[in-house]
């Protein structure tokens, strides 16, 4: 299980590290015609809500009484559904002063920490440290899942944005 997650973390930031390098400085800061966040702003709430997960992950923990992978599937659907506007948690909103060397730094550190974070001896535990609004606590599995998915939205978003930019020139 952890060898295909690690190569899903490594495909999925992989994914979101190149949408980053698509973007030239003079777009970096630029929001889409339709509006909305712009790539750094994008890039600054992703890599927030990423950079807490070794934290959590080491955090407290107990035995999971249900199935581990559990909440997936619904993590899955509410999150890849593109058509549904998700409104971010206050703590999550970026400030719009992210540089895109900042984040390409920040990408790596990510990286390296969710391969860490794959190759934990127990993926079924309970997190504690933390609940989700709507789906509550999750397990180490769920957790390393539930960023990966949210990485894959916002992958999209940037892909979105780059694209809208584009056409604009």
């Amino acid at each position: 299980m952890s060898t295909l997650l690690s190569i899903r973390a490594e495909k999925t930031i992989g994914n979101m590290q190149e949408q980053v390098g698509r973007f030239p400085e003079t777009l970096w800061h630029t929001p889409p015609s339709y509006g909305g966040w712009s790539a750094a702003e994008v890039s600054e709430h992703i890599i927030k809500a990423s950079v807490g997960l070794p934290r959590l992950m080491n955090g407290g923990t107990q035995p999971c009484d249900r199935e581990p992978s559990e909440k997936i599937p619904m993590i899955e659907h509410l999150f890849l559904d593109y058509n549904q506007q998700l409104q971010s948690p206050d703590f999550l909103v970026p400030a719009g002063q992210l540089e895109k060397s900042e984040a390409v730094e920040a990408w790596e550190k990510i990286k390296e920490d969710f391969l860490t974070a794959t190759a934990m001896p127990d993926l079924t535990l309970l997190c504690t440290g933390m609940e989700l609004p709507v789906f509550g606590t999750l397990t180490r599995l769920e957790w390393l899942n539930f960023c990966l998915i949210h990485i894959q939205r916002h992958t999209y978003q940037l892909k979105k944005i780059y694209d809208d930019l584009q056409q604009k020139k």
